[in-house]
């Protein structure tokens, strides 16, 4: 009998995509006010600088700041902004962010099933402490999770073990007391799988043409988040 489940937050527990990008352009339509770019370009120097920040701070939490992002955009575009006015253009981000994130369907009833069979509830996630825990309190599920283990405390991104280890310490757990469900093969399942512990991939579109060979090839495969519930009660 699993005595815990550890989550991923981001694209697990609700559909980061979909509200990153609509927190986006309400940030563009700030800057372009004074850039006067199309958000097609914008995007375009979102990604570049979200990929240059990546290669510089590969492994470390901090390479997920969209604020990290938003100082080299600013500084491609030369346009002189502040470091009062990158913050005030960052925080307009993060407030439309937080006010639209909403969980997948199944994911309150899920956690309620967990919690009437006691068994502990824990996300295991990338980026920063306080980012993570921001999500969780406007997400409304702090009462259902037992434990929260980021990147930042871990010191190591997923597929790292140190964050599914760390986790196992805190809960007392054993690797084969418990599951991870996460959505991305090559972070989720492949730090998961090299933990020992039994991993189930939620199905999502955006990683749907990976091959799921190897070490990111997972135990279960579910399309949606109450079959974990299923897993449970067949081990």
């Amino acid at each position: 009998m699993k005595k815990g489940v550890l989550f991923d937050l981001d694209d697990t527990l609700y559909d980061y995509d979909k509200y990153h990008e609509q927190a986006l352009k309400d940030m563009f339509k700030i800057i372009n006010k004074k850039a006067k770019i199309s958000f097609k370009e914008f995007l375009r120097l979102y990604q570049e600088s979200k990929e240059e920040v990546h290669r510089d701070l590969a492994g470390n939490p901090y390479m997920h700041s969209a604020l990290m992002y938003m100082k080299r955009i600013f500084e491609k575009l030369n346009m002189g902004y502040s470091l009062d006015s990158t913050l005030k253009i960052y925080d307009i981000y993060i407030k439309s962010f937080l006010g639209r994130i909403r969980l997948y369907k199944k994911t309150i009833p899920l956690f309620e099933e967990l919690r009437r069979r006691k068994i502990k509830i824990a996300v295991v996630t990338g980026q920063t402490e306080e980012a993570q825990l921001r999500k969780i309190k406007h997400l409304k599920i702090s009462k259902y999770i037992d434990l929260l283990v980021t990147s930042e405390e871990a010191g190591k991104e997923k597929p790292h073990s140190s964050s599914y280890s760390l986790a196992l310490n805190k809960l007392n757990m054993k690797k084969e007391d418990v599951l991870f469900v996460g959505d991305n093969p090559k972070t989720d399942i492949q730090g998961s799988n090299v933990s020992g512990i039994d991993s189930v991939l939620l199905k999502r579109s955006q990683y749907s043409k990976i091959k799921l060979t190897g070490n990111i090839k997972p135990n279960f495969i579910i399309k949606d988040i109450y079959e974990v519930l299923r897993i449970i009660d067949k081990n």
